[in-house]
């Protein structure tokens, strides 16, 4: 975690951070979702 990745997060409005966890968690979803 960078000072760079809070300042591109309070310019989206959106914790960087927080962008970035969601979207590993839809790739694991999306991943089990086919191996269903």
């Amino acid at each position: 975690f960078s000072a760079t990745d809070f300042i591109i997060g309070n310019i989206f409005g959106i914790p960087f951070i927080f962008l970035l966890i969601m979207f590993i968690v839809i790739k694991q979803e999306t991943r089990k979702g086919d191996e269903k």
